[in-house]
């Protein structure tokens, strides 16, 4: 199982960017997908033990940038394929 975290904050997009996602995985058995509008539900995920394989963020985010996110991650030692959107 692949799973893959999108973060936005804004909905529509975050909507629309699953889509697509979506649309071009196969076999769609095989992915789960997470959504979140903000970095910080993202990292109470990641602390619960959940491994995530991609993540696909945003960078200009309120609070925590997807900059700032990417560099959380590496320091906690995750290995997640990071995917910056702008």
């Amino acid at each position: 199982m692949v799973n893959i975290a999108l973060i936005d904050d804004e909905p529509a997009v975050l909507t629309n960017i699953k889509k697509y996602v979506v649309d071009e995985i196969m076999p769609k058995d095989e992915v789960e997908i997470f959504t979140y509008t903000c970095a910080e539900d993202f990292l109470l995920e990641l602390d619960q033990e959940i491994e995530f394989d991609i993540l696909i963020s945003d960078i200009d985010m309120p609070n925590i940038s997807g900059m700032e996110l990417g560099r959380q991650i590496q320091e906690k030692g995750d290995r997640i394929y990071l995917v910056f959107l702008t």
